[in-house]
């Protein structure tokens, strides 16, 4: 616990304590705000399903650019006895 010796010292102490409590309550209205604008704005998981299925079909479209581009082609693995795995 702090000892003080003037109210000098308890009044700076208050207002730190009043400006806290103020940016505590502020990043709780923003908080609050920013979720509902996040809700409406596309937070849904429909439309996070379809935010994979998109970013999944352009990484495809890109490996198969990349790949027409430089030649590139998908080889199969074959295991020790030269047969090609699954």
């Amino acid at each position: 616990m702090r000892v003080y010796n003037n109210f000098d010292q308890i009044e700076h102490d208050l207002k730190i304590l009043k400006l806290k409590r103020q940016i505590s309550e502020e990043e709780v209205r923003l908080n609050v705000n920013g979720a509902k604008t996040g809700m409406s704005s596309g937070l849904s998981p429909v439309s996070s399903i379809g935010n994979l299925v998109g970013s999944l079909v352009q990484k495809a479209v890109v490996a198969k650019l990349l790949s027409a581009i430089f030649g590139y082609k998908r080889v199969k693995e074959v295991d020790k006895k030269g047969e090609y795995k699954a």
